[in-house]
């Protein structure tokens, strides 16, 4: 009870290329992923197969967006890669043919898409599991891009960085449904103290970008309402 186990490549077995988990309802199952020569760790958990994912790419003159793609339904799947700005497709590729059940394709976005703008769409065919991982150029750093997920109409955020720090926040709002959707931002500073509410409306399929300056330089974090079909992300 409350035990942990790691786990080696090795011990997979060197030519171990995915793995499925069964068998324990209460277990948790992460996998860590490193450069050989070194460096930080990406701790990534277990996912769920689905037919569409959604990212934010990443500035990619200093870091790489990658994706590890596996057909887990029955039949050959067709992945295709869009690139969404505003809501609108600006580019479409197809990035695996006939991927065979049971197998993996990788891909590294920068050598596909023509920039980082906007949101990154994957379609699946067939069921699928998938890793997106993000690193720097020098490969001394790994970590996971989680995909998004709908709010479900309530949410938080719990970390807005100090806007006189050395990071910078900024918040992406998107629309996934398709009827217009009004959203209410509820900032707070780090004691608690509630800031002016700040309403977003979007479009079907809309997106808007927020600086840590519209949510006010007092914002520590913040709640958020109004919307079952929106995504929030900082």
């Amino acid at each position: 009870v409350g035990g942990v186990q790691r786990v080696s490549h090795q011990e997979l077995g060197e030519t171990a290329g995915h793995l499925r988990i069964e068998g324990c309802e209460t277990c948790t199952v992460t996998v860590g992923y490193r450069a050989a020569s070194g460096g930080g760790t990406a701790h990534v958990h277990q996912t769920e197969p689905a037919r569409e994912f959604f990212i934010y790419p990443g500035e990619w003159d200093v870091l790489f967006d990658g994706m590890a793609i596996v057909n887990v339904g029955s039949e050959a799947a067709t992945v295709t890669g869009s690139q969404l700005v505003n809501g609108q497709e600006v580019f479409s590729t197809e990035l695996f043919a006939g991927l065979a059940p049971g197998t993996k394709g990788l891909s590294v976005f920068s050598s596909v898409f023509p920039s980082s703008e906007g949101v990154i769409r994957i379609n699946a065919s067939q069921d699928a599991i998938v890793l997106f991982l993000r690193g720097s150029n020098d490969g001394q750093f790994l970590y996971q891009n989680v995909p998004m997920q709908n709010a479900g109409g309530d949410g938080w955020i719990a970390h807005i960085a100090r806007f006189d720090g050395s990071f910078v926040s900024e918040l992406f709002l998107r629309n996934n449904g398709t009827e217009e959707a009004r959203l209410t931002l509820q900032p707070f500073d780090a004691v608690g103290n509630a800031l002016a509410k700040n309403p977003i409306f979007l479009e079907p399929g809309g997106q808007s970008v927020l600086s840590h300056q519209a949510l006010g330089v007092d914002a520590s974090f913040l709640s958020f309402s109004g919307c079952n079909d929106c995504t929030v992300t900082v």
